[in-house]
């Protein structure tokens, strides 16, 4: 049995087919193993910005496949450890920010939809602890995949230890 129990799903880069269908994805099959879903908005800035994360159930993301972009909108500004950032609560390294917030939010790991620039970035909080899948949502990408007409094997980040985090995303083919 999985322990994990609460997991972020977020898009990050530029808009690109099959993002919708990731998040579509992620949700039904999460809820199906009973595994709540927050979507992080305009990528990791849902987690530095307790305003723009929600839950997502089933009927958030029914009928979405048809829509372009992505429903939890996507940052692409380049390298977010570069500059600290100002929040209400203060200036933070933005790294350290997205640390602490994963922890505050209970996440026991996310999902990280985006290509080279965002799983790049998703690699660093691996290496900081995160548990992660990241998941290349168009095709031609660098990890030659295409989530637009069929399964996407997924690149899994885990630590060493029990959890074990895998995916395999389906697209609708229109």
């Amino acid at each position: 049995m999985s322990s994990i129990k609460k997991i972020g799903v977020l898009t990050g880069g530029g808009d690109a087919p099959g993002l919708n269908a990731v998040i579509r994805a992620v949700v039904k099959a999460s809820y199906n193993a009973g595994v709540e879903v927050i979507g992080l908005e305009d990528s990791f800035d849902g987690l530095i910005y307790p305003e723009k994360s929600r839950p997502l159930v089933p009927r958030d993301v029914t009928g979405i496949l048809r829509l372009g972009g992505t429903i939890l909108g996507t940052v692409n500004r380049g390298d977010p450890f570069a500059q600290p950032i100002t929040t209400p609560e203060g200036t933070f390294n933005y790294g350290d920010r997205v640390m602490e917030m994963f922890q505050k939010t209970g996440l026991d790991a996310l999902v990280c939809i985006g290509g080279d620039g965002t799983l790049a970035i998703s690699y660093e909080f691996y290496k900081k602890g995160i548990p992660l899948v990241g998941v290349p949502p168009k095709a031609a990408t660098g990890a030659g995949c295409d989530t637009v007409t069929r399964p996407a094997s997924v690149s899994v980040f885990a630590p060493p230890g029990p959890v074990a985090v895998s995916a395999t995303a389906y697209a609708a083919s229109a």
